[in-house]
């Protein structure tokens, strides 16, 4: 759920960068760090890759300095690369990586640009398998969210952290893709930003009349009802794994009536 929204109704998480204060019966939030925005680059290329390399290493060591065993998840990608790739430079040894991939998914497998990766960084490699009984370990995982999680990511990433806790002490990962621009789904498609480019607001605004006045089975009502959408409900709407019209086909018609509201 965005921001401090819960599932629960009255229950609401703290935000990052904040803390809660309970004191004689009253709870108060307040932030104790707010990223420098003020504190602008103003140096070379060169400078800001110096700067970066530095970092990382800074807080790679950091994370794996006196830890008794201590690895990386590998995916293969950008992040987990660097910080594989740093990890070897300051572990003093090989570094330890670990990745995980489906016994019968060719299309996905990534396993191989993951062992070059390894190889070309000389680190002590491991390979975990989900064979298909993996969705046995579903209930498991259910109980270990803190809230619903509606990605499927989360058989492996619990297959993998769990043989990651048999083998390992401390574990290393690259989520973040943002950092490095990995992450496309906060750019519009080329069509969405041409439409809102050559329409401004009056074209969000006629296309969220028609995608209120025209079945979602028309032709084209797909992209209509994604470029009447604003930024954020745009967002949220491409990383749902079933669409509105989706949803009411799972509600009974009788009960139909109560998701007409619904605007993503």
């Amino acid at each position: 759920t965005p921001r401090d929204q819960s599932i629960v109704r009255g229950v609401r998480k703290l935000l990052p960068g904040h803390l809660l204060r309970a004191r004689n019966g009253s709870i108060s939030v307040h932030p104790y760090w707010q990223l420098p925005l003020a504190d602008m680059f103003t140096g070379t290329d060169d400078d800001a890759i110096n700067q970066l390399d530095a970092k990382l290493h800074e807080v790679v060591a950091l994370q794996i300095a006196n830890a008794a065993a201590a690895g990386v998840l590998l995916s293969g990608g950008l992040n987990s690369s660097l910080i594989a790739a740093v990890a070897s430079r300051v572990s003093g040894g090989r570094a330890r990586t670990l990745t995980v991939r489906f016994e019968h998914d060719a299309a996905g497998d990534a396993s191989n640009h993951v062992a070059a990766v390894a190889a070309h960084l000389g680190t002590d490699h491991d390979e975990v398998v989900i064979g298909p009984h993996a969705s046995e370990a579903v209930e498991d995982v259910l109980q270990a969210l803190d809230e619903p999680f509606a990605d499927a990511s989360v058989i492996p990433v619990w297959t993998i952290a769990k043989a990651a806790s048999a083998r390992l002490r401390t574990v290393l990962g690259g989520e973040g893709h943002e950092i490095f621009g990995g992450c496309d789904r906060y750019l519009p498609p080329s069509r969405v930003a041409a439409f809102g480019r050559a329409t401004g607001r009056a074209g969000r605004s006629r296309a969220r009349i028609a995608s209120r006045l025209v079945p979602g089975s028309a032709p084209g009502m797909n992209f209509v009802r994604h470029v009447s959408l604003s930024d954020r409900d745009r967002y949220l709407a491409a990383m749902c794994f079933c669409s509105r019209d989706g949803r009411r086909d799972l509600v009974a018609t009788d009960a139909r009536p109560s998701l007409a509201d619904e605007t993503a």
